[in-house]
């Protein structure tokens, strides 16, 4: 499916790939839905896979589909305490 992506995915992997962010990882706000951590965009984006991961070599922290239950039992908590 072909989309159009706004400009500021682009400079979101200018900043992720900047030298501030090596040897980081940043935890992404919001996280995912719970119930089938789908990454949807209004402009168009749907996806098992976030698009962070598509974007950058970087790592983030996020409750991914790919997750296991302790790491997302872990990141679920951090996001309770936001």
């Amino acid at each position: 499916m072909r989309v159009s992506v706004p400009d500021y995915i682009f400079k979101f992997r200018e900043w992720a790939d900047g030298p501030e962010n090596q040897m980081k990882r940043s935890l992404l706000f919001p996280g995912l839905r719970f119930d089938n951590k789908i990454e949807i965009y209004d402009w168009g984006y749907f996806s098992l896979a976030t698009l962070t991961t598509l974007l950058t070599r970087e790592t983030f922290i996020i409750n991914a589909f790919y997750n296991t239950q302790t790491e997302d039992i872990i990141i679920n908590s951090i996001y309770a305490l936001v």
